[in-house]
């Protein structure tokens, strides 16, 4: 498995805005796009049929490009190397996978805390059934 990083999230994506910024066309990066920036090139953003600027942002609100103000070192660093884990609503990018349908699958996809938080409720379940009874049998030992 891939480690968390943005580069390797289906919910690094692209958007621009063709009317005053009330508009948003936003569509997640594609396999090629991802593979530019992994090489450093951003010069894929910019999109010669509107003349404008593909700006790039976490489509779950964890950053934007465009309201972070980022370098393009800044913007690397993010997208690249900041370990994500616990922190985001990370998922494995996906290219047949739709923005829709994949934050649907996201909310209905437990996350590693969740998870743990579960099987520590059973463990301490199974623990307290256990002593429940040990101390029926000792009861009824010496009763």
């Amino acid at each position: 498995m891939q480690k968390q990083t943005c580069l390797n999230c289906h919910f690094l994506t692209q958007y621009f805005c063709l009317d005053n910024n009330e508009n948003e066309y936003i569509h997640t990066v594609n396999k090629y796009q991802r593979d530019q920036i992994l090489a450093k090139n951003f010069l894929w953003q910019n999109n010669e049929f509107t003349n404008k600027a593909y700006k790039l942002k976490c489509y779950m609100f964890i950053w934007d490009e465009m309201r972070d103000n980022f370098s393009e070192n800044e913007k690397l660093k993010e997208i690249l190397t900041k370990k994500r884990n616990e922190k985001c609503f990370f998922l494995q990018y996906n290219e047949h996978l739709g923005l829709p349908r994949a934050e649907n699958l996201r909310k209905h996809t437990p996350d590693k805390l969740e998870k743990f938080q579960h099987r520590l409720v059973m463990i301490i379940g199974i623990v307290i059934a256990i002593i429940i009874l040990l101390i029926d049998i000792l009861v009824n030992m010496f009763s």
